[in-house]
């Protein structure tokens, strides 16, 4: 695979994290031309390597098929490369465009001139853009699969002759693509690690206290009797709790990571309905009336909440491996 699919993917593999998706869905016009961008990248790219590995051609109108085909791939790609930019900095100014890459001028041109618009470039009786007219053509007998002749006629009736190489353009292109393609994922990158370092001493598995096992011993005892000293001790642990879950709640809105690409919104409402519907059970309050019943609430909130800590720890551990020691690490070991 060629390193434009390869970089293609990195990109595409990289902002599939919930927390750098959720930002490129929200502007639905971007997304669509981020996607259509990812595809055609992919699409132009098989079209350039399945010439390079095509066998030299004989036929007269396979060639101009071929050269026609490849020219257009490569000017596809171009503005293809152009927009994946523009969508993920849709309010970068000025706007970037593919043109002010080195490469990209040059090979413009050919294709416009070529196969593009050639019968008339310029226009020397133009009052608002004079300028020297020009009209272009393929030289057919020089067509050959590696590349042509174009030969260019001038209003004063002088001509010059321009000897295409395809695979030199091919080159040119691929260097450019691939150049524009790290600087995206560099930026990308960059941008993520500027979000971690924001984080890099807070620690969401600080969120949860050694002492939750405790607190769920005394939600658990008590249960049979709600209205008791218990029930009542046993209410103020179960807030405590309460506490825990709202402050991971709180700590992951901080980081972004609560949208709905990523499962944490589900996980959070699953732990803290059985919690509302105790509290409601020891104020007396509410449907759940039977203490069997929150009983099993209050284990499965236990189970619940344990695996948010989980998360906490997992998400701690994602965030201090993507930061060198020079970045501000906190693990001695990465």
């Amino acid at each position: 695979m060629s390193t434009v699919q390869d970089l293609r993917r990195e990109i595409r593999d990289f902002i599939q994290h919930p927390r750098r998706l959720s930002p490129l869905l929200h502007d639905k016009p971007n997304w669509n031309m981020l996607v259509s961008s990812f595809d055609t990248l992919s699409d132009t790219q098989y079209a350039i390597e399945t010439y390079e590995a095509m066998p030299a051609v004989g036929d007269t109108g396979m060639l101009y098929l071929v050269i026609y085909g490849i020219l257009q791939a490569l000017y596809v790609q171009q503005d293809t490369v152009e927009s994946m930019v523009r969508a993920f900095e849709p309010n970068a100014q000025p706007r970037y465009r593919i043109e002010d890459e080195p490469e990209a001028d040059e090979i413009r041109k050919i294709r416009n001139r070529a196969i593009g618009h050639p019968t008339v470039e310029g226009n020397v009786k133009s009052r608002k853009t004079p300028g020297v007219q020009m009209s272009h053509r393929v030289v057919q007998h020089s067509m050959h699969k590696a590349g042509f002749t174009l030969m260019t006629g001038f209003a004063d009736g002088s001509y010059t002759f321009t000897d295409v190489s395809i695979p030199e353009l091919i080159h040119k292109n691929r260097s450019m693509v691939e150049r524009v393609l790290r600087r995206i994922k560099d930026k990308l990158e960059a941008a993520d690690m500027e979000h971690q370092k924001q984080f890099k001493g807070e620690k969401l598995a600080d969120i949860f206290p050694q002492t939750l096992d405790y607190y769920f011993e005394k939600i658990l005892a008590g249960i049979d009797s709600p209205a008791s000293d218990d029930g009542k001790w046993a209410n103020h642990h179960l807030q405590r709790v309460a506490e825990v879950v709202q402050g991971f709640r709180a700590a992951l809105g901080r980081r972004g990571e609560l949208n709905r690409t990523s499962n944490y919104e589900y996980y959070l409402a699953e732990v803290e309905y059985p919690i509302v519907e105790l509290q409601q059970y020891y104020a007396g309050t509410g449907s759940l009336k039977d203490p069997r019943a929150a009983r099993i609430f209050a284990y499965f909130a236990r189970d619940k909440v344990c695996k948010l800590e989980k998360m906490a720890i997992e998400l701690d551990e994602e965030y201090e491996q993507h930061l060198s020691p020079e970045q501000g690490s906190t693990n001695p070991g990465a």
